[in-house]
């Protein structure tokens, strides 16, 4: 029984103080948690560097100091100083300051201008053409308006094919019947196009079903090829026990007031051609790259927690800024557990997926972590889990059975805590690969420290072209948005980039964990599996996908630090070409990323983060203030650490920003070479594809060349096989004939 005080930890940020103060449920909480170091530490770059590759980036992240009852060390700074050396605190107020000051700084997706008037593709013009047609025809005053997220991207010069239609007086289904039946009497029938398609086709009704998020009736059809919804404006009342509203009719604003966010509650106006901003704020906060919710965040939240998340995946993807007020509201407990209260875990993992599949992953781990919600995302509050009987492998003194491990607290955090160090881990491996072309980074520090937090911002770019068969696949599609990889079972199940970019997260939030085990009835799996399966909702594909990069990426470590010790250091054997080929196939085109995760693996063993974090020449996460008030808030400008590595710090005294512990360069230039001489042992026996190569013999052909009845030696037999192909690929099947026999003898 895994038994978790809830919540995990507050934290309090006492502006007045410039410290922390730390709340939680016992006293041996608080003392861990003191001594825990920040994780997260603030975003900005110094305005007064030399770079001028930084300095000519418009998104750069300012300072801003705010009180909250959590902080946000991921994104928030001190506020930048003042010109007015007299300017007191009382007059700095934050109340309604985002976590990312605007000043002087964009982020990096606000749009470079707002395009006002909406620019329609003819496709759309001739359908709003064919709304007002229908309500002149029929005498009707209804007012129709485009709601939600097509607004925002028309607003952001980006194409959205997705028109959902709220209608002020009517039900969908009525006014789609209006508009069905205009189409009909003016082409004369449901005429067919050359292409097979009809001008207009049935109308489809999709029933409310609230649990799927779908609280009203919509009406859905195809006209002219484009999908339409239908809706009627509404206003909704929530329970206290459940996430799915009462809906009754309402006013634009009442629909606008009740969405998630002030970027998608704009509705374009049919009637008027125009973009109607009903919260005065979504307009200028898609300016400003700011996420901000229409009502005040508790009410929006306590509506439906879930919003929470979807706050998260908004501001991963365009790197916004989240309002002080979301930051407040999450920081209370009871808006926190209504996730696992009011949500189902299916819907958790539905936004999970999403947010894993965007193009800011470790901006995402980075507010999960920082906003405390690991625990939901995860699910440990679900009574399910609470239930698991969870193994670390240790035995009684007989040897004979798992000895139940019951993780506490700390154990927790520790995890959780890995889980964003390897994800930042893994961009920062990207990003290396990626400013050398695809090629292994191997000029030492100079290139992976190139690295600062508008690049992590910029997104993780995976880097596809390092097997031959991979860059072949993706030359041979058009627009470049071919298959990156091919996962789990067969060849034709491609993966494009953001699905393997969420398989390769999930590796991730798989790390932690990997060693665990636990009870399904008489047997003992991996706790990985329950929770990528019931916890994440992953599929089934992406655990095995996950499970092979974890096998895969630990045999890699093994192999590279063997080849090193043998080509450096003269020790141990040397590798052999089937010990890196069997490997190969069983990760196939996955090979390239079960190798990130192995140097992630080393990277996290020689604390290899602290290099990209510490080191005063680089301008990643520091702060650029040199207010005297802020000397006690190092703290927010240093690491978070695991329990392990606090234990090995040696820090005498408090544990502050001071002791943080340097990457070792020795260590991180033989991390560098390890990893650079297994690379280029691929590429000079040619093997980045051997998984391509067919056997010699198959096992129909092995057991008659050989006389071998079926059973358990066939295996064996073409294990053996294999692993002489590999090892002599220009052998022959009479020459790997002659060498099974003899060993066989």
């Amino acid at each position: 029984m895994i038994v978790i005080s809830y919540p995990l930890f507050k934290v309090l940020y006492m502006s007045n103080k410039r410290k922390f103060n730390l709340i939680s449920t016992t006293q041996e909480e608080v003392s861990f948690l003191k001594s825990r170091k920040s994780l997260l530490s603030p975003i900005s770059v110094d305005s007064n560097s030399n770079n001028n590759d930084i300095n000519n980036l418009k998104y750069l992240r300012e300072t801003t100091t705010y009180e909250s009852k959590v902080f946000m060390a991921s994104l928030s700074t001190q506020k930048p100083k003042s010109n007015n050396n007299n300017t007191s605190e009382d007059n700095q107020s934050t109340s309604s300051t985002p976590i990312w000051n605007a000043a002087n700084t964009v982020a990096p997706f606000r749009p470079e201008k707002i395009t006002l008037p909406l620019v329609l593709t003819p496709i759309e013009k001739k359908l709003f053409d064919l709304f007002k047609r229908t309500n002149v025809k029929n005498n009707l005053k209804t007012t129709i308006r485009v709601a939600g997220g097509w607004v925002r991207d028309k607003l952001m010069g980006k194409d959205n094919d997705d028109i959902d239609l709220a209608l002020d007086d009517m039900t969908g289904a009525q006014y789609a019947k209006m508009v069905h039946d205009m189409v009909i009497e003016e082409d004369g029938g449901e005429t067919v196009n050359n292409d097979g398609t009809k001008n207009v086709s049935r109308i489809g009704i999709i029933k409310a079903n609230p649990d799927q998020s779908k609280h009203l009736e919509t009406a859905t059809m195809f006209i002219y090829g484009q999908e339409l919804d239908f809706v009627n404006l509404r206003s909704e009342t929530y329970t206290d026990n459940s996430r799915i509203p009462e809906m009754t009719f309402g006013t634009a604003l009442n629909d606008a007031s009740r969405r998630d966010f002030t970027i998608n509650a704009l509705f374009y106006n049919v009637n008027t051609d125009t973009v109607e901003d009903l919260t005065e704020h979504g307009i200028s906060d898609l300016k400003e790259g700011i996420l901000r919710t229409p009502l005040d965040p508790l009410t929006t939240f306590a509506d439906d927690p879930l919003r929470i998340l979807r706050a998260i995946k908004f501001a991963s993807r365009y790197a916004f800024r989240l309002e002080e007020r979301i930051i407040n509201a999450v920081s209370v407990d009871e808006v926190r557990l209504g996730i696992t209260t009011k949500c189902s875990q299916d819907r958790v993992g539905k936004e999970l997926s999403s947010m894993l599949s965007c193009k800011r992953p470790v901006l995402t781990f980075r507010m999960i972590d920082e906003l405390n919600l690991w625990p939901v995302v995860y699910g440990i509050y679900d009574k399910d889990f609470q239930k698991l009987v969870i193994y670390n492998g240790k035995k009684d003194e007989d040897g004979k059975n798992l000895i139940e491990f019951k993780p506490d607290l700390h154990f927790w955090i520790n995890q959780f805590t890995l889980c964003v160090s390897y994800a930042k881990l893994l961009g920062w491996v990207w990003h290396s690969f990626s400013i050398s072309e695809n090629k292994v980074p191997w000029n030492m520090v100079s290139t992976w420290s190139n690295y600062n937090g508008v690049e992590e911002l910029n997104g993780q770019k995976i880097p596809i072209l390092r097997c031959k068969e991979i860059a072949d696949t993706v030359k041979n599609q058009n627009n470049g948005n071919g298959v990156v990889a091919y996962g789990y079972g067969k060849k034709s199940n491609e993966l494009k980039e953001k699905d393997l970019r969420k398989v390769l997260f999930l590796t991730v939030l798989a790390l932690p964990f990997e060693t665990l085990l636990y009870k399904k009835k008489n047997k003992q799996p991996k706790l990985i599996e329950y929770l990528l399966l019931n916890s994440l909702k992953a599929t089934t594909k992406n655990l095995h996908n996950v499970q092979i990069l974890l096998k895969c990426s630990l045999a890699f470590q093994s192999e590279a630090q063997k080849n090193y010790l043998n080509k450096i250091k003269n020790e141990g054997k040397s590798i052999t070409r089937a010990d890196i080929a069997f490997i190969l196939n069983d990760a196939k085109s996955l090979w390239p990323y079960a190798l990130d995760i192995a140097m992630i693996r080393d990277l996290i063993k020689i604390n290899g983060w602290s290099i990209l974090y510490n080191n005063d020449e680089i301008n990643f996460f520091k702060n650029n203030s040199n207010d005297n008030n802020n000397n006690n808030n190092n703290e927010t400008n240093s690491m978070k650490t695991t329990a392990n590595e606090d234990k090995n710090n040696n820090n005498d005294g408090d544990n502050d920003n001071n002791n943080v512990k340097q990457i070792d360069e020795k260590l991180f230039n033989e991390f560098i070479k390890k990893y650079q001489l297994l690379y280029e042992y691929i590429e000079n026996e040619n093997i980045d594809c051997i998984w391509l190569d067919k056997p010699l013999m198959d096992g129909k052909v092995l057991m008659k060349q050989l006389d071998l009845k079926p059973g358990p030696a066939i295996r064996v037999m073409m294990e053996k096989m294999k692993r002489w192909q590999y090892n002599n690929p220009n052998g022959i099947m009479e020459e790997c004939k002659a060498f099974l026999l003899s060993s066989n003898e």
